[in-house]
């Protein structure tokens, strides 16, 4: 009974919006884990995305800003990225776009240390690393736009970009709800959240667009050169490589006999033309 009411109270002492919030990171990430597990590839997911996302979560946890369920949801949050990154950059390496993430992540980091360390309340390490969490958050999405702008999107990044955007939403709701009721509202994090939103609404929109385009493709599809196909850059079970390999290997047959059959055609119409240009010839001198 005692726990039932513990419960309850540590509820109440928490903002809906804000856990609300929370979730929808805590969701987004599960996108991204669900579109891993269905494709088998990481084709489309920006690692130094995660690796920001990751930093600024963890960043944030350090702090005592949090209550309890805001913590166990961003420790969460922090465990699927981590399983993100090491499926990214461990056993499904091969999918991932490495030459469509090009974002420099101390382009990133740099500015928003810095901005962390002269633009906060307070000149502690919890203060400063508290904004340091707050300015990184927001920019975090920016190698993943950059991402899908070269790359393309599909139905699930579009769906990661939509429960992603929920999250810095619910934020300015939260901040406009405890303005109304409490006549306060934290400017560093509603800016924060705002810049978020807009990144996430602008990458929402060029992902719908390139999604309705590329209808009816999703990432799971497997992309062959037609004229030098190799399997080995194809991440599929040993089973199907090897069926793959004998596939190709008989169509390369095929090609060389076709080649060889349309020559000795050739060859046999030519010396039939010849013999009969001869007979013709020999008639008319007779």
């Amino acid at each position: 009974m005692d726990a039932i009411q513990d419960f309850f109270f540590m509820m109440g002492q928490t903002n809906i919006f804000c856990l609300l919030a929370d979730v929808c990171h805590l969701l987004a990430s599960l996108v991204l884990l669900y579109k891993i597990g269905r494709t088998h590839s990481c084709s489309g997911i920006s690692g130094r995305a995660q690796i920001l996302f990751a930093a600024a979560t963890l960043a944030n946890l350090c702090t005592e800003n949090l209550t309890y369920w805001n913590y166990v949801l961003k420790v969460f949050a922090l465990i699927c990225e981590g399983i993100t990154l090491i499926i990214v950059y461990g056993p499904l390496r091969r999918t991932y776009d490495r030459e469509y993430d090009t974002v420099h992540l101390e382009l990133l980091v740099i500015p928003c240390f810095i901005m962390a360390f002269f633009v906060n309340y307070e000149f502690s390490h919890q203060q400063v690393i508290w904004a340091f969490s707050i300015y990184l958050e927001a920019i975090a999405v920016a190698p993943q736009i950059v991402h899908t702008q070269q790359k393309g999107c599909t139905q699930y990044m579009t769906s990661y970009f939509v429960v992603l955007g929920l999250h810095p939403v619910l934020m300015v709701i939260n901040w406009i709800f405890r303005y109304l009721n409490e006549a306060y509202a934290d400017p560093i994090p509603v800016w924060a959240s705002v810049t978020q939103a807009v990144l996430i609404t602008y990458s929402c929109l060029g992902c719908t667009g390139k999604a309705k385009s590329n209808e009816g493709i999703e990432d799971n599809e497997l992309d062959i050169d037609c004229k030098d196909p190799s399997p080995f850059k194809i991440d599929i079970q040993e089973q199907e490589k090897q069926l793959l390999i004998e596939y190709i290997q008989r169509k390369k047959e095929i090609r060389t006999d076709d080649k060889q059959n349309i020559q000795s055609s050739s060859i046999s119409n030519n010396k039939d033309y010849n013999k009969g240009d001869i007979n013709f010839k020999a008639e008319n001198l007779v």
